[in-house]
């Protein structure tokens, strides 16, 4: 009985202290926080008992931070890169002297971040006086950096003063970099007025400058006025030589394959000798051969674009992006001196690459002379990668006895 009693007890006494406690703890916490709000709200006595410290005002890190010199405060911005400390200190130097900037800039080692801080300092010189820029561009810029700083300096002036660049270009001296002005300045003012810039480019003497600044024309005004390009680059083939219309054919042909087709037809007839046919044909090529394949097969037998020479272009061009599309287009094509034709092409291409099937399509030749000029020239590129294998077909191939005999003399030779 007395054990069951303790028990009891023992019991009870658990439970008070389980329910009392929590209300202990929170009784001891608000406790706390009434003597700690009574301790900041009395103000501080210090050993003058009639003397109240004065109140000090705490501020907030806001108004630190304002208040503070924050020049000498320590920079957290990373260190600049080689290449941006160049340019910075480039550009620094540049908006002082120009002249100075150029010079500092030829003392540093080459690199691409040295050309680039040129072409800035070119850039915001030309922008102030193009002339003086370019003279001592002229005067004073070596290698690589010649020729761009030249290029952007010219095309800058280019944009303003055309008519003033191209006085200047007049006086320099004739060699390359008389070709790299003339370039950029017929490119800049060619976006601008293209007659006049070929009016002006017509002027210059017949020669590489010539050349170079008509070819930089033509690149823009091509893809703005077609027709009038050809018109002109047609003028330049009658006195010079058809590079020019050829160009802008090839070029044409990549955006507008038919407009440039009735180009050809105009100008073909009356430029006979010019490969104006062979242009048009690659750049079609190149550009999708299966539908150029389709366009040259699909010609009227008297089409003059129909040629032999178009046909061999066009393999030529097939091959060389798709051996295994050309060569399955070609096994289905009839026998006739266009298949000859595309043969020849197609071995042109592949002979140094795959000089065994270069060899078998060659054999496949129906014009004999062709047919044996193609076999000697891919056969003895087969034995000088493979000549096991190049004597054991020349012995088991169906070759008339003759030809053998020949061909086995060349590549034993």
């Amino acid at each position: 009985m007395a054990a069951a009693i303790k028990i009891l007890l023992t019991v009870v006494l658990l439970l008070i202290l389980c329910l009392g406690l929590p209300y202990f703890i929170h009784l001891e916490q608000a406790m706390r926080t009434i003597r700690t709000s009574q301790v900041e709200a009395s103000p501080e006595k210090t050993n003058d008992a009639d003397t109240a410290e004065p109140e000090t005002k705490v501020l907030s890190t806001a108004v630190m931070d304002t208040e503070l010199n924050l020049t000498e405060r320590p920079s957290l911005a990373l260190p600049l890169s080689p290449a941006e400390s160049l340019l910075h200190e480039a550009r620094r130097r540049a908006e002082l002297d120009p002249a100075h900037a150029m010079n500092w800039l030829q003392e540093q080692n080459p690199s691409a971040s040295r050309l680039q801080a040129m072409l800035e300092v070119v850039a915001l010189w030309a922008s102030r006086d193009a002339e003086s820029t370019l003279l001592w561009l002229e005067s004073n810029a070596r290698g690589i950096a010649r020729r761009e700083t030249l290029n952007n300096g010219v095309t800058l002036w280019g944009e303003t003063d055309p008519q003033a660049a191209a006085e200047w270009i007049r006086g320099m001296v004739n060699d390359g970099s008389k070709d790299v002005a003339a370039a950029a300045l017929a490119r800049s003012w060619g976006t601008q007025d293209a007659p006049a810039t070929a009016s002006w480019i017509e002027g210059i003497s017949a020669g590489p400058t010539r050349t170079a600044a008509a070819q930089a024309l033509l690149e823009t005004w091509v893809t703005s006025n077609p027709v009038a390009a050809a018109e002109w680059a047609a003028q330049l083939t009658h006195s010079e030589s058809s590079k020019a219309l050829e160009y802008c054919i090839a070029k044409l042909t990549e955006t507008d394959p038919s407009t440039a087709e009735a180009l050809l037809r105009t100008y073909q007839p009356a430029l006979p000798q010019a490969p104006l046919l062979e242009a048009y044909i690659q750049s079609l090529a190149q550009r999708d051969p299966a539908l150029a394949a389709v366009w040259h097969a699909e010609l009227a037998a008297n089409d003059p674009l129909k040629t032999k020479a178009g046909a061999n272009i066009l393999l030529r061009e097939w091959a060389l992006s798709d051996s295994v599309a050309a060569s399955t287009w070609l096994s289905d094509q009839g026998p006739g001196p266009y298949r000859d034709a595309a043969i020849t092409g197609f071995v042109q291409s592949i002979q140094k690459h795959a000089p065994d099937a270069a060899t078998l399509w060659s054999n496949a030749i129906d014009e004999p002379l062709k047919r044996v000029r193609y076999l000697a020239e891919s056969l003895e590129s087969w034995n000088t990668y493979d000549s096991k294998a190049a004597k054991v077909w020349l012995q088991e191939a169906g070759l008339e006895p003759d030809l053998r005999s020949e061909l086995s003399r060349l590549i034993q030779n």
